[in-house]
Parts: structure tokens; sequence; C-alpha cells
């Protein structure tokens, strides 16, 4: 995501701050939520993954033989890349409103 262009049209009255202001923006954004960012996609990745592990396995797939065993793993493991990127993103937004708005104040 273009974290840039969204701080232009989300906040008008930063238009005025240097180039490199907002880049700089972005990246303290992004060191300071990447331990955070790091845990969410753990734990959404387990989430996601151990249930349909286990649904699979109760219904009769033998884990890591069945075609349609890889066919799920490889789909829960696409659902899970998304759900982690539209998280992270949602983090990275929260922490630089956070950040602007204490440079703003």
């Amino acid at each position: 995501m273009d974290y840039a262009q969204w701080i232009k049209s989300s906040y008008p009255e930063l238009k005025i701050a240097s180039r490199a202001d907002i880049p700089a923006l972005v990246k303290m954004a992004k060191a300071s939520t990447k331990y955070l960012r790091f845990i969410v996609g753990i734990v959404v990745i387990v989430s996601i993954l151990l249930p349909v592990n286990i649904l699979l396995t109760s219904i009769g797939f033998v884990p890591f033989q069945d075609l349609f065993f890889w066919f799920c793993l490889i789909l829960v493991l696409f659902l899970s890349n998304v759900i982690t990127s539209i998280l992270e993103q949602y983090i990275i937004k929260y922490q630089l409103k956070k950040i602007i708005r204490y440079k703003l104040c």
C-alpha cells in the first residue's frame, strides 16, 4: 500500500510538509509496529491453520498425503496471508494516525 499517498489524502494540512518527512513517518510507523505485526501474522496463521487441519484430519483426510488436503492447506495459507495483510495495513495506518496527531499538536 502507498502510505505516503494515503497520508496526503487523509491529512491535507500535511501537503506543505517536505517530501522527506512523509517517508520518514511511514518508516517510523513500520519500525514501531514490527513486532506487533509479526505476532498478528503468527496468530492469524495458527488460528486458521490449526482448526482446518483438525477438521480435515477428523473427516478422514491423511495430513500431507491427500491432494485435497494440500489444496486446503494452500488455500488456508493464502487466506491467512490476505487477512494478515489487511490487519498489517490497519495497524500501520493506526500508528501513522498517532504519530501525525502527536506531530500536529
